[in-house]
């Protein structure tokens, strides 16, 4: 893949976004919208209009500041999505380490403050020691562009220091990061091209395990599937709400519960027992909020965990 995939994908998002706002809107009605050209009549303009938007779709041309500012005016925050610093990490997946930390200091402050051990309000401050995996976990959970960008960033800078403990880390927090954000609106749309742009230019294969087979695209995608999947039963149960940050941070602790707890049986990896703990009615009340070893809470969590996992079959066509 060429350094033009990264800004083919920062314009595809953007105008994914612009669509999304619009409602659907096609991009010739988009940017009549965004010209102000509706006191032309409908003929004039579609035999004369510059079809700027299916260029920028099909990567012969990249927005000017102009027209950027434009559309920023009328759908805040599309600037900030065009130019975000995770298109520059992309296209230089090998930066010094003086490189990598201005980058991260142009990230949003709720990465930055995880980064930095000050807030950007008092200047230039030095990085945080990495001391343990939840630290990186730590910037994973906040899903967004921001902090995958801020991972890959990371990633570079345990290459650079020889960190290879943490650079895993990295590597697999990066990887559940685009499985949830790949289950979502709009960046299941670029999901496909930004992972294997990610997975080319910065996962390498695990040294120790040789015969683990290398992460594809396709792996992610199924991933980012069953998600939907698991999100749509969790909502039909009440444990989340419509809320997209509550759907991603319930992904968040779904993977890190999978990591921590092996059930002996997989079908009850879907949602471990202490999961729906956390998120049950049930279980929130305060006869069994310290009973784990009596008999009647387990009993409360096992119900709870088998209606969780009748929904999803009820949902996926398996009942």
């Amino acid at each position: 893949m060429t350094a033009s995939d990264a800004t083919r994908i920062a314009i595809n998002l953007w105008l994914d976004i612009i669509q999304y706002h619009r409602q659907g809107d096609s991009l010739g009605e988009i940017e009549r919208w965004l010209t102000d050209k509706r006191s032309k009549s409908n003929r004039d303009y579609w035999e004369q209009y510059p079809r700027r938007c299916y260029r920028f779709r099909a990567g012969t041309e990249k927005p000017g500041k102009k027209f950027i500012d434009r559309v920023e005016s009328k759908v805040p925050g599309t600037k900030r999505v065009i130019q975000h610093p995770l298109w520059w990490v992309l296209d230089n997946p090998e930066p010094n380490l003086e490189s990598v930390h201005q980058q991260m200091r142009e990230l949003e402050p709720n990465v930055y403050r995880r980064l930095f051990q000050k807030s950007p309000k008092h200047g230039p401050s030095p990085r945080r020691t990495l001391r343990t995996p939840f630290q990186i976990g730590n910037i994973g959970r906040i899903s967004n562009l921001d902090a995958l960008a801020g991972l890959l960033l990371l990633l570079r800078e345990t290459e650079l220091s020889n960190q290879q403990g943490y650079n895993l880390e990295c590597q697999e927090q990066i990887l559940e990061l685009l499985e949830r954000l790949s289950s979502f609106s709009p960046y299941n749309a670029i999901a496909e091209p930004l992972s294997e742009l990610i997975i080319e230019r910065f996962l390498k294969p695990d040294p120790v395990s040789k015969n683990a087979s290398p992460t594809k695209a396709a792996d992610i995608q199924r991933k980012a599937f069953e998600n939907a999947l698991t999100i749509r039963a969790a909502m039909q149960q009440g444990y989340i709400s419509s809320s997209p940050q509550d759907q991603l941070d319930f992904l968040y602790r779904l993977q890190l519960e999978r990591s921590r707890y092996k059930p002996p049986d997989p079908q009850f990896d879907l949602f471990p027992i202490r999961l729906c703990s956390y998120t049950s009615e049930p279980c929130r009340s305060k006869q069994h909020r310290q009973v784990d070893s009596n008999s009647r809470a387990v009993q409360v969590r096992q119900y709870t965990q088998l209606r969780a996992l009748d929904g999803f079959a009820h949902c996926t066509g398996h009942t």
